[in-house]
């Protein structure tokens, strides 16, 4: 058993939206629309600031657990200070493997190390590089991204701050590496914001370079 779901005060089942097909290893996004109120409220059913004692898994029991990575988890007893960015792999997705029980309410808990069975780094096993928020921390483990200029933070839609970037001097560069191959084919995500006055500022999200120091960028 990967955990006792018995041990943990409370537990409640979360349903995403039926896929037009099974999915295999899918990522989802568990924010604030999600979680129930008691959960992120300091009460006394509340989860922990900054949620290490948040488990998630496919049965009320926690026999299937699911790997989790803890973007952010503030809880706060007003509604404006809360956040939450968790993300969750279901090894299939799909009409009838949809629901996912969140269990929370345990005090002296702490989140898994991140290569951990169900750590954070097992969240992002399908990925190259996962950058999440105002921060150079590659979620999947694989490399160590650096920061090019001074970019300043902007408030994301489901809480925490992002990079706000302002010239062509400012960019995050991932490396070369043994694993990243930039000849190779890659779907590339980003969320971003580009400015009504300055539309031209998206039309360069991604560069990639062949030389010895560069990747993507």
């Amino acid at each position: 058993m990967a955990f006792t779901g018995s041990n943990w005060g409370r537990q409640v089942l979360l349903t995403g939206l039926t896929p037009s097909a099974s999915l295999s290893g899918f990522v989802a996004l568990v924010d604030l629309s999600n979680v129930p109120v008691e959960a992120i409220d300091t009460g006394s059913n509340s989860a922990l600031n900054n949620g290490g004692d948040l488990r998630f898994s496919t049965d009320a029991a926690g026999v299937n657990q699911l790997a989790l990575e803890v973007v952010s988890y503030t809880t706060s007893a007003s509604a404006s200070a809360r956040s939450c960015q968790l993300w969750i792999r279901f090894p299939t997705y799909a009409s009838g493997t949809r629901s996912v029980y969140m269990f929370y309410n345990k005090a002296g808990e702490t989140q898994p190390a991140p290569s951990a069975t169900y750590g954070s780094e097992k969240v992002w096993v399908d990925y190259e590089v996962v950058i999440h928020q105002g921060t150079t921390i590659d979620s999947t483990g694989n490399h160590t991204p650096t920061l090019n200029g001074s970019p300043s933070l902007a408030s994301m839609n489901w809480g925490g701050q992002g990079y706000d970037f302002q010239s062509t001097g400012q960019s995050i560069t991932i490396p070369h590496s043994a694993s990243l191959n930039i000849q190779k084919l890659y779907t590339i995500g980003v969320w971003t914001d580009v400015p009504v006055n300055n539309p031209s500022i998206g039309q360069l999200l991604i560069n990639k370079s062949l030389s010895n120091s560069d990747g993507f960028r």
